[in-house]
């Protein structure tokens, strides 16, 4: 084969194809949330949100296309809520335009107590359903599908991403969790 140039062929990886990191920021906000989830009750959970989200989006296509903040709500509510004692809000859902050191305080002020789990969305260099299961001045750190462990304060805005911030973290796409034994 020489003079013959091979294109290198990257492998696909679990995201490059599908949009499930949605169902997977609900299952692990829940783990974070009630202290432990067995692996057995995790596959379960997993198949009740698929169900749940296949006939709520009349098919499949959230599959590769994702899920968004209102499915988001609407699953914790209708599947994840029916199973664990968990309590979701959305505090920030109109504060749009929120100061990133505004959100920060917000988020630090309560995952400061135990069991408590924020699911937030990503902009920018990644569009992406994250968990974050704890917080310094500045870090968050991640629970996270696509193995994303850390964000760091100085590369996220609250505005939209750019070349000094690559991520967005709107506090508009932030669901709170807590357990119902130590809710706010």
């Amino acid at each position: 084969m020489s003079g013959t140039k091979r294109a290198r062929i990257i492998s696909l990886q679990q995201g490059h194809l599908d949009g499930l990191c949605g169902v997977y920021s609900i299952i692990n906000a829940t783990r974070c949330v009630i202290g432990s989830l067995s692996d057995e009750d995790a596959k379960k959970l997993f198949l009740q949100i698929v169900k749940y989200l296949q006939e709520r989006k009349n098919g499949l296509d959230f599959f590769v296309d994702g899920i968004t903040i209102k499915d988001i709500g609407c699953t914790l509510r209708d599947v994840v809520e029916q199973e664990f004692p968990i309590v979701r809000s959305k505090p920030l859902a109109k504060k749009a335009g929120l100061p990133l050191d505004e959100f920060w305080d917000h988020m630090t002020d309560f995952l400061a107590v135990p069991n408590h789990a924020i699911i937030l969305g990503l902009t920018g260099k990644y569009d992406h359903w994250t968990v974050v299961k704890s917080i310094t001045n500045k870090r968050l750190s991640l629970m996270d599908s696509d193995r994303l462990y850390w964000l760091n304060k100085s590369s996220v805005t609250t505005g939209e991403p750019n070349k000094n911030y690559a991520h967005g973290l709107p506090p508009t796409m932030a669901y709170y969790l807590s357990s119902k034994e130590n809710s706010d």
